[in-house]
């Protein structure tokens, strides 16, 4: 009878040991349950704040317009010390922006190119320089398809002692370029776009569109759809209505498509044509991309002088602008132009 008593309290101490184990292995599984609950928050709480998160602040239109214009930049000749400045100014707007180096990783798409000596006053002098596309993306779902959306950003530099300093032509296009850029990455931190939109400022295209060729040149292969808005020497005061360009055979879609944003907007269209000598969207052309240039009528009077100064620019057109191009990029996600 004793010995079954011990066998009976021997066999009670062993299932208190065991449902003791199995109390404090079910805590620490429970404590563990918790801490990765826990951590899949933080997380999950990191991700929303990221996605929330607004690119920084950057300077207006009129500000950016200014800096471009002033005599720091001394016309923004290519290859010129102004120049590389611009260059400079724009990359860190790019970067405030949180747009996407589409290169590797740097916004600057290098090239060469050969120039005049205007900035030393020896034009006979023919030298080879090496200059800067600044270039960004925002990455969509599918990166087989693109639109570049573009706009120079170099001029003439210093003539006659006198610093022409490119207001309508085009600094107007390139702060006009950035702000649709910063609005459009706001639109996709929430909800990505189907297809990537590149931000393009060209270098040299008053010295033969050379950077816009050398930047069409290195991207061809990496799209398998591609097409441009270009814009150049727009907002004006005394200038024309906007008018734009893209009456090609492989443009001709795109071109129908932006009259019909153009038209539900409270930009007026120019009535007929008038020509004028081509801008970078020549580059896409001449690739077979679809393409158009935007640009005002009557600007002929103004540009390559110096009086094509910050206080001939009107701001609210430039936000009118803005607010059409958006809109038709946001309509027409994923649309591809070319035949």
């Amino acid at each position: 009878m004793k010995n079954k008593k011990l066998s009976i309290s021997f066999f009670s101490i062993i299932i208190s040991i065991n449902l003791l184990f199995s109390a404090c292995s079910t805590t620490k599984v429970n404590e563990t349950s918790k801490q990765n609950n826990k951590n899949v928050e933080q997380e999950q709480k990191v991700e929303k704040t990221i996605k929330k998160e607004k690119p920084k602040e950057i300077p207006t239109m009129k500000e950016s317009l200014e800096k471009l214009c002033s005599d720091e930049f001394k016309g923004r000749l290519v290859g010129s010390e102004g120049n590389i400045k611009a260059e400079k100014y724009i990359s860190n707007i790019f970067k405030d922006i949180r747009l996407e180096p589409l290169f590797k990783d740097s916004y600057y798409q290098k090239y060469t190119q050969k120039v005049r000596d205007f900035e030393n006053n020896n034009p006979d002098k023919i030298k080879e320089i090496a200059s800067n596309n600044v270039v960004g993306v925002i990455k969509g779902k599918d990166s087989s398809k693109t639109v570049v959306l573009s706009a120079h950003f170099d001029h003439l530099g210093i003539e006659d002692n006198k610093i022409i300093k490119g207001a309508l032509d085009n600094a107007s296009g390139t702060v006009l370029l950035m702000d649709i850029a910063k609005k459009l990455k706001e639109k996709s931190i929430n909800s990505p776009f189907k297809m990537d939109i590149i931000i393009a400022a060209f270098n040299g295209e008053e010295r033969g569109l050379k950077g816009s060729k050398a930047f069409v040149e290195k991207v061809k292969p990496m799209y398998k759809n591609l097409y441009n808005i270009n814009i150049d020497c727009v907002g004006g005061k005394e200038s024309g209505n906007i008018t734009f360009y893209g009456d090609s055979k492989v443009s001709k879609d795109l071109s129908n498509a932006l009259t019909e944003t153009f038209k539900k907007s409270n930009v007026k269209l120019a009535i007929g044509e008038q020509r004028l000598l081509g801008s970078d969207n020549k580059s896409f052309e001449e690739a077979g991309f679809a393409n158009v240039f935007i640009r005002q009528e009557n600007i002929t009077q103004f540009i390559h002088r110096p009086e094509d100064t910050p206080d001939k620019i009107d701001y609210d057109k430039l936000k009118d602008l803005s607010k059409v191009l958006c809109d038709f990029i946001l309509q027409n996600d994923a649309v591809i132009f070319n035949k």
